[in-house]
């Protein structure tokens, strides 16, 4: 016999018993969508997680730490200077900056002579390189900053930096400007403060109210303060001059909300200059952290392994959103394969069901057998008419399975839809990922219908394996 020829008597023979195919291709199909379904779940909590990870910092950063210090408390040595020209020697590394600060001493800054202040603020350093190579987003000005002087120093203030002073002429409790208005109409989200009105619903362009000066245009004066052993106060002042206003970054620092920031080569003359006014020697800048732009997400763990190598000190981690991601990966992927193993229940139920309608057409069809056999017909070709109905069984409800599957996926995630727009906007919504409650990825339709088919070609090998040890002489006497 042709292959087409079996395929014709396996097609006729499952025609001729409809109600047994139909219920048998049922539970395959009812087997394939558990499998489906509760996977593409699984899926769709991976990629919602690892969108909230990537909107909590981009996954091409690097940050390097230094869990090192002195007896005095200052960073030690690990990360410095020699460090950061070294990491930039690494291949594709986009741009590095090590980070600088003034947390060791007291700042406050004041404008227009006195009559604004603010107690307490913090300072951010960077290189100019990484300004300019990083991406930072500016909201007003520029970025581009330029020449420091020996009296003025170029910066750029965080997103609400002017709303930290007070107003000295008026009384506490009345003397600031609150940025967010109302605080009971904000809370905090991943990507920072959102404003909500009073029906609970998100302000999607919030206006905040003019602070007290425009800080494009106004001076401020930072002032230094350093404490000796003894107590003694050792105070200086400088100029600043901003020249933007950066939006908001977590994972660059929250100075880009609330504090200043400038070239760490102008963070370096402020540390220099209180250092000579005290009296101590000049010191050799130490960081305890470090930040690397890579080219590239694929890159990431590379150029990571290149810079623990490059460093080779135990007290010195480089970490990035990938180390993470790669966590969640691992954690959903073992519980795809709970969820998998639950679905497999269902088809090997089904698989049952095939094997025992494969062994009753077996007995009904022996005189069948013995005449097939008795004109000369093959026992290999008398299997394979077997193992392809049995096949068949298999793809017809893995089919089944599939178009079910898909449209109890789309209902699932159009139940969590915010039912906003017409069908189609409901169907990128559904297909931009991290969006969708469940996913059913072209892998995950293929692998159902190869499984499916493959689980009807196991459950009938059996069946099929006894047709070719039936007697024709017997199969000819069987009524």
């Amino acid at each position: 016999m042709s292959f087409k020829d079996i395929l014709q008597t396996a097609f006729q023979n499952l025609k001729r018993h409809k109600s047994r195919t139909i219920l048998t291709s049922l539970g395959v199909a009812i087997g394939c969508v558990s499998i489906l379904i509760l996977v593409s779940i699984g899926i769709g909590m991976e990629e919602n997680t690892k969108k909230m990870m990537a909107g909590m910092g981009s996954l091409n950063h690097i940050s390097v730490y230094s869990y090192g210090y002195s007896p005095n408390g200052t960073p030690a040595s690990a990360l410095n200077d020699e460090t950061v020209a070294m990491i930039e020697q690494i291949d594709h590394v986009k741009a590095v900056t090590p980070v600088g600060s003034l947390d060791n001493y007291s700042v406050a800054a004041s404008a227009k002579d006195g009559i604004y202040v603010t107690d307490w603020t913090s300072i951010l350093g960077l290189n100019e390189s990484y300004l300019k190579n990083s991406g930072i987003k500016v909201l007003e000005g520029t970025a581009d900053l330029p020449a420091s002087t020996s009296n003025r120093i170029p910066v750029l203030l965080g997103e609400r930096m002017a709303y930290s002073f007070r107003d000295t002429r008026r009384p506490e409790g009345k003397n600031r400007v609150d940025y967010y208005g109302d605080s009971m109409n904000m809370y905090y989200g991943v990507n920072g403060a959102v404003m909500i009105d009073e029906n609970g619903s998100e302000i999607s362009s919030y206006e905040p109210p003019d602070p007290y000066f425009d800080p494009l245009t106004t001076e401020i004066t930072l002032e230094v303060s350093n404490y000796d052993s003894s107590g003694n106060e050792t105070k200086v002042r400088f100029q600043l001059v901003p020249m933007g206003i950066v939006k908001e970054d977590y994972e660059l620092g929250y100075q880009t909300g609330e504090g200043i920031v400038m070239r760490n080569e102008d963070l370096k003359t402020i540390t220099n200059q209180i250092n000579r006014e005290a009296g101590k020697p000049a010191q050799k800048t130490a960081y305890t952290n470090i930040k690397v732009d890579v080219d590239s997400v694929e890159n990431v763990e590379a150029v990571q392994d290149a810079i623990k190598e490059t460093i080779n000190d135990e007290s010195v981690e480089a970490y990035s959103q990938m180390d993470s991601v790669k966590s969640v990966e691992e954690m959903y992927r073992n519980t795809q394969l709970v969820l998998a193993g639950l679905g497999s229940i269902s088809l090997l139920i089904a698989a049952i069901g095939i094997t025992n309608t494969m062994v009753m057409s077996l007995t009904e069809r022996k005189r069948e057998i013995g005449i097939m056999k008795s004109l000369g017909c093959k026992t290999g070709d008398i299997q394979l008419i077997f193992l392809c109905e049995a096949g068949s069984i298999g793809l017809i409800g893995g089919i089944a399975g599939v178009l079910i599957s898909i449209l109890i996926s789309m209902g699932i995630n159009y139940f969590v839809w915010d039912k906003m727009g017409n069908f189609w906007d409901f169907l990128v919504w559904m297909y931009t990922p991290g969006n969708a409650t469940s996913v059913l990825s072209w892998w995950l339709i293929v692998f159902g219908l190869v499984f499916s088919i493959g689980i009807g070609l196991l459950a009938g090998f059996l069946p099929a394996r006894k047709s070719v040890k039936v007697s024709a002489l017997e199969a000819m006497r069987y009524q």
